[in-house]
């Protein structure tokens, strides 16, 4: 499902050094938040008739 990262992605978060994990996390929470903003637009949930909780 878009959005979701994989195991291997997940991984990542536990190797990276404490100046590095920062960077790491961006990038990782970025491709997540991409994949959701697809995932609405297939599923056909627009932001404005969505209730967010």
């Amino acid at each position: 499902m878009p959005g979701y990262l994989t195991p291997a992605q997940m991984a990542e978060l536990r190797k990276p050094t404490d100046t590095e994990f920062d960077a790491v996390v961006v990038r990782l929470m970025s491709l997540h938040h991409a994949g959701q903003s697809r995932w609405q637009t297939w599923s056909g949930i627009r932001p404005a008739n969505h209730a967010c909780v």
